[in-house]
């Protein structure tokens, strides 16, 4: 299991390094020029999903990893694979990168207190020290994507050859060691009951819901807030849910949620894909009438 994690934190970093390969400085500071919307996507993150997953834990009797499990996925921002999902889906580039730049910083300072608040609300000592959680983030998202930008910057021509390979190696590593992972828990995904499954599954609906309202007027833009809503750091969700349960509860319901948020997130995306693709046609043939 120890080699399994290791692979999956080695696919993460070698994705956000693939993404920094095509960033720049403007792309990075596009959102801090229109707080409008950065504050819209703050509120959406930061207010909107944790309310909702305190208010689910107080009204639905649901066993307590599943409770765990709900409200450290809702302060568990700043998703290091958020990005590729949201350029798939048909997402502003820069709005990816800005956002994503900007939710992984904030989780340095915003998860830790976060962290304490739920060692309070299930009165245990949580042991997951602040500094633990900042090094996370930047070893799973800052680091690798600095260093992407940098060679950018320096050597473009050796960033573009890199991208494509980097992306799909990482990719290929991810999915094998995500199945691999489901293989093995499967059947505690099952034990831990269908009411916890569809409240994940709800939780993620109203991440989507929440980004895509207060998004704005653009579809791109409230299709890139939708996303990154739905998609949470499964690092910090990991690291937080075994200091709060036991290991055994706590890979039940991180697999439960890996399923659930992969089944509501998906016709989301494939459906914001083909609205976009429309929108676009639409647009390219208009001029010419």
């Amino acid at each position: 299991m120890s080699f399994l994690l290791a692979a999956l934190a080695w696919s993460v970093r070698a994705m956000i390094f693939a993404l920094g390969l095509r960033a720049t400085a403007g792309d990075v500071a596009f959102l801090w020029r229109r707080p409008g919307l950065l504050l819209r996507s703050l509120l959406a993150m930061y207010l909107v999903i944790p309310v909702c997953a305190v208010a689910m834990v107080k009204m639905l009797d649901l066993p307590r990893p599943t409770n765990v499990a709900l409200l450290v996925i809702a302060i568990s921002a700043g998703a290091p694979l958020v990005p590729r999902r949201l350029l798939q889906s048909g997402g502003d580039p820069r709005y990816v990168l800005s956002l994503a730049v900007t939710s992984s910083v904030l989780a340095i300072v915003s998860v830790p207190l976060s962290v304490a608040a739920l060692g309070r609300i299930f009165g245990v000592a949580v042991g997951v020290a602040p500094t633990a959680v900042a090094g996370l983030v930047a070893k799973s998202f800052l680091v690798p994507f600095i260093a992407g930008v940098v060679v950018h910057a320096l050597w473009p021509a050796v960033a573009a050859r890199l991208v494509e390979p980097t992306t799909k190696a990482a990719v290929a590593v991810l999915i094998s060691c995500s199945a691999i992972a489901l293989a093995f828990s499967i059947g505690l995904v099952i034990e831990n009951g269908l009411r916890s499954f569809l409240a994940l599954a709800a939780l993620t609906f109203v991440a989507i819901l929440s980004g895509h309202l207060l998004g704005g007027p653009k579809l791109v833009d409230r299709v890139s807030l939708g996303v990154l809503c739905a998609t949470r750091h499964v690092g910090l969700v990991m690291m937080i849910a075994l200091a709060l349960v036991p290991s055994r509860g706590a890979l039940a319901v991180i697999s439960a949620y890996l399923v659930a948020a992969l089944l509501v997130s998906t016709p989301y995306v494939i459906w914001s894909r083909r609205r976009l693709q429309a929108i676009t046609r639409r647009d390219a043939i208009t001029p010419a009438a």
